[in-house]
């Protein structure tokens, strides 16, 4: 990945790769197919990884808000953390489908259920609304925790206090869109 990030994937060679690793060109064509079916394996390990909580998990909020702070948040450093990983397979997705299609099967593996599930836990304490459709909120707010580490945070360069603000702001409106309205709480 680092020889993708570095060179540009469309530039790095299975020689450079190979080289780096230490190991001969040609067990990357046997093993893998080639630079692409080196990336998808690659993918494929790190959401492996991400659905095993190898990259750590956010910490639970006491409040519908805190928990999408910090489910937001939680995402903002790890992007940071893993930018060659987001770059490299973010480009890629763009012109090759099966690394769309495996960043899609990432997301939906690991991020969607993992909100899902702390919203639904705070669902269960009377916290969210009986009627709110949480997988719609969970697709939302997976879909903007990618669009806020990458493309705010990464591509364009936002200042860390601008994307703060917006974490801050988005957490407050969906705390509200979720809460337990009068008339709810008056028929129980």
């Amino acid at each position: 990945m680092q020889i993708f990030a570095a060179r540009g994937y469309d530039a790095a060679t299975t020689r450079e790769v190979a080289m780096a690793a230490g190991v001969s060109e040609q067990l990357i064509q046997r093993y893998f197919g080639g630079k692409s079916g080196l990336l998808l394996s690659i993918m494929e390990l790190y959401a492996e990884r991400d659905r095993a909580g190898g990259f750590g998990t956010p910490a639970p909020g006491d409040t519908v808000a805190k928990e999408i702070e910090n489910f937001l948040v939680f995402h903002l450093d790890r992007e940071r953390q893993a930018g060659d990983f987001a770059r490299v397979a973010i480009y890629r997705s763009i012109v090759d489908e099966k690394v769309a299609a495996e960043i899609a099967r990432m997301f939906t593996e690991s991020r969607e259920p993992f909100v899902l599930a702390r919203l639904t836990s705070l669902q269960s304490h009377g916290l969210i609304r009986a009627d709110a459709d949480l997988r719609a909120v969970a697709h939302a707010l997976s879909t903007l925790s990618f669009a806020l580490a990458f493309n705010d945070q990464m591509l364009f360069r936002r200042s860390p206090e601008s994307l703060m603000r917006v974490v801050s702001v988005v957490a407050e409106m969906f705390s509200i869109g979720l809460a337990i309205r009068k008339e709810d709480s008056a028929e129980s």
